[in-house]
């Protein structure tokens, strides 16, 4: 039994031309498939708007982990206090250049 490789390669690449058509041919068929689909569809939105009513009536969906904030307190803390040092600066610095005189004259006068 002795085969050729170039023949069982074609063989194995050989397009093959399909003369069955899924849709068209037999109405009935054509009509049962829609149906099954259309009812597939509906169970399976069924089935996920339960899930999701299940879910919101029992709060789960809305449940959030909440992380450990132990160690991130201090760094925090810490850093707050940086900010806040330099914002009180800064508004030290505006209420003295607010009530300070300019040193130009206004020309509209």
């Amino acid at each position: 039994m002795k085969q050729n490789i170039g023949s069982i390669f074609s063989k194995l690449f050989k397009k093959k031309v399909r003369t069955q058509v899924f849709f068209g041919q037999d109405p009935r068929k054509d009509w049962e498939k829609l149906v099954i689909l259309f009812l597939t569809i509906n169970l399976l939105t069924i089935g996920w708007s339960a899930y999701l009513f299940w879910q919101i009536n029992q709060g789960d969906i809305f449940e959030v982990a909440s992380a450990p904030t132990v160690g991130a307190d201090a760094a925090t803390r810490d850093n707050l206090k940086n900010i806040l040092t330099i914002y009180d600066a800064k508004e030290k610095q505006f209420e003295a250049l607010r009530l300070a005189k300019p040193t130009t004259i206004d020309p509209t006068f």
